[in-house]
């Protein structure tokens, strides 16, 4: 709490920057799981949420990073909300400002 406090004090916590920082956090996994499945279809591999396969790049086996990767799509459920919140929360704080 006293470093959210010490943000806004010293100005380094703005409207603009809340909402750019709740949309990275929001966005993220959805972008890593999409950055997953290019690889996957680059490469020419199947990529499920059963398990992971096996996808060689470069001569290495890759499967299981690119299933880790994948799943955190689902991680966007939770920061997704987050990230509309924090959008909400800076559009207020700009207009009371």
């Amino acid at each position: 709490m006293a470093s959210i406090i010490l943000f806004v004090r010293h100005k380094i916590m703005t409207p603009l920057r809340l909402a750019l920082l709740s949309i990275a956090v929001g966005v993220f996994p959805l972008l890593v799981m999409l950055l997953a499945s290019f690889i996957a279809n680059a490469c020419g591999c199947t990529l499920n949420e059963a398990g992971a396969g096996k996808c060689v790049v470069f001569g290495k086996d890759v499967g299981g990073v690119l299933s880790v990767m994948f799943m955190f799509g689902w991680l966007g459920m939770i920061t997704a909300p987050a990230g509309i919140i924090g959008v909400l929360s800076s559009a207020i704080w700009a207009v009371t400002k």
